[in-house]
């Protein structure tokens, strides 16, 4: 029966061209695998979706040209592959060859006739050929393999954020104690405005004076940690440290410099310490959609989200423009950059501003839900992409960004994109906060952060303000996130934190965990 059924599977390798679907749907997870720490998986769910019947369609085409499901199927394939992968031979290509006469050879009236050259001969052999069962068992075989390649990091990352939620649940520190009923305890916001730097980082670099801004938030009772650093310099270890209340090599061993995994750092995002010991007293957790998979608390009390990002009437998500212009549709979109969303310059980040308006917009109707909550909400502004103007409005300009990576053009742009960004945060913030506060039946506590800075010569330097009403001399100027909730719990519960050192680490996301300490000669000098 075992010698049957293994026959069986190899004449349905040799006479199914089961690599239509496999090598059509090949590039999309290789995209997904390759961005699995920044993606939802369901963001593919629809590219998934018209690739298969796109791939289906062409199979159906080709087997009426030729007559024979063998030579359809390898002709479907190869044209889906290309197809799929064109725009990365593309920019391969322009980044690769340079100047001269290299970069003509990377323009779409060359490489195009080639690639359809290309095919056409790879067409021409399919028809001179009578028996290809070995070519489509062959294909077969390397598309099973290439599915499975790519799952693999796909499967690894969820293996690990379930393995830390278990050890997290398992080995976590002491729980919180209640002093008071818990109907009398305060909210606590949490509001991470990504990349925004410290006051003399903006009056030195960038000519903006945020003085009236700060002046604002102290007469509504906030501390100005005005000699503020982050512990590391990139959102992923940034955050698994300030959430989980200390430096990442107390957290886990193996976060080393031989460590390249960033699913280590995010898992500790997704199973942290601050949530669960608020959640274990009674806390209620509300979180936002933010764009990043590793950032998303999906599984809070009351998770938000301004869109139905994966069902199939959902706008055009980052990933799948960003897929998009992976393939030979970037022919399109390097002539009309806005054929997809039929909107303005700024239609490709559609998305990331809508869910910047909503979180600001949703945050001052919090106090409304029973409490006492814990809020978690990471606002990817002032990041890039440097959308906003001052006053709310959207650039028309593209240059500020549609650059590489969404960066600006050039460094002017790169000045006045980040300057009005930081400015249409200073004229929102103030608003939301008063409202939270004057509508909240008991003094909330809410910490506004930025996680790193925008630059790497001022990469530690960050914006940190906290409103903690009862707080007693705890707070500090160079206090640093790792011990932000150490403070907040002291304050509030039967809790003893000891303070640890503020130190701050630098490294770069492709070598994450290779960390060089670095100081603040700004605060030293001055002696705080």
């Amino acid at each position: 029966m075992k010698v049957w059924r293994k026959i069986n599977l190899l004449k349905a390798f040799q006479n199914i061209p089961l690599h239509v679907i496999l090598l059509g749907s090949y590039p999309i997870l290789a995209m997904l695998s390759a961005n699995i720490n920044e993606v939802d998986t369901r963001a593919a769910n629809r590219l998934f979706l018209i690739g298969i019947c796109a791939s289906l369609l062409l199979f159906s085409f080709f087997v009426f040209i030729f007559r024979n499901i063998h030579k359809a199927g390898i002709a479907t394939s190869i044209a889906m592959v290309l197809f799929l992968s064109y725009g990365q031979i593309y920019q391969a290509l322009r980044s690769s060859l340079g100047g001269g006469v290299g970069m003509s050879i990377a323009r779409h009236r060359i490489l195009l006739p080639v690639c359809l050259l290309l095919l056409g001969c790879i067409y021409w052999i399919i028809l001179r050929r009578k028996n290809l069962q070995s070519a489509t068992l062959a294909m077969n075989i390397i598309g099973s393999g290439l599915i499975i390649f790519n799952l693999l990091p796909i499967l690894s990352h969820a293996f690990i954020i379930y393995q830390e939620k278990v050890i997290r649940a398992q080995n976590s520190l002491a729980r919180l104690a209640l002093n008071k009923p818990l109907k009398e305890m305060p909210d606590i916001y949490y509001i991470i405005l990504d990349s925004y730097t410290r006051a003399d980082v903006l009056k030195q670099d960038f000519d903006l004076d945020t003085t009236p801004f700060l002046n604002q938030m102290k007469e509504m009772g906030f501390y100005v940690a005005d000699c503020s650093t982050s512990n590391y310099a990139f959102t992923e270890v940034s955050m698994a440290s300030s959430l989980n209340m200390n430096y990442l090599n107390e957290l886990r061993s193996d976060l080393n410099p031989d460590n390249k995994d960033l699913t280590l750092a995010t898992a500790l995002i997704q199973n942290n310490e601050v949530r669960q010991q608020l959640e274990a007293i009674g806390y209620k957790t509300v979180a936002f959609e933010t764009g990043y998979a590793w950032n998303h608390w999906t599984d809070a009390d009351l998770f938000l989200s301004p869109t139905e990002s994966y069902r199939l009437g959902a706008k055009l998500q980052p990933f799948e423009a960003m897929f998009i212009e992976s393939t030979a549709l970037t022919i399109v979109s390097d002539f009309h950059p806005n054929w997809l969303t039929g909107e303005k310059a700024s239609g490709r980040h559609t998305v990331t501003i809508e869910r910047a308006r909503f979180i600001l917009d949703k945050l001052p109707n919090l106090p409304d839900l029973g409490g006492p909550k814990f809020v978690y909400a990471h606002i990817n502004v002032p990041h890039v992409p440097f959308v906003f103007e001052a006053d709310g409005a959207i650039w028309d300009d593209p240059n500020f960004y549609n650059g590489v990576r969404d960066y600006p053009k050039n460094e002017e742009y790169f000045l006045e994109g980040y300057r009005q960004q930081v400015e249409f945060l200073n004229n929102r913030i103030p608003d939301i906060v008063e409202t939270i506060i004057r509508n909240s039946k008991i003094p909330p506590v809410i910490i506004i952060q930025g996680d790193h800075s925008i630059r790497d010569n001022s990469k530690m330097k960050i914006l940190n303000l906290y409103h903690i009403p009862e707080e007693e001399g705890l707070l500090y100027s160079s206090i640093t996130p790792v011990n932000t909730f150490r403070v907040v719990f002291n304050d509030l519960f039967t809790t003893d934190y000891p303070l640890l050192a503020d130190r701050s680490y630098f490294s770069v996301s492709e070598d994450p965990y290779n960390f060089e300490e670095v100081f603040d000669s700004t605060c030293l000098a001055n002696g705080q």
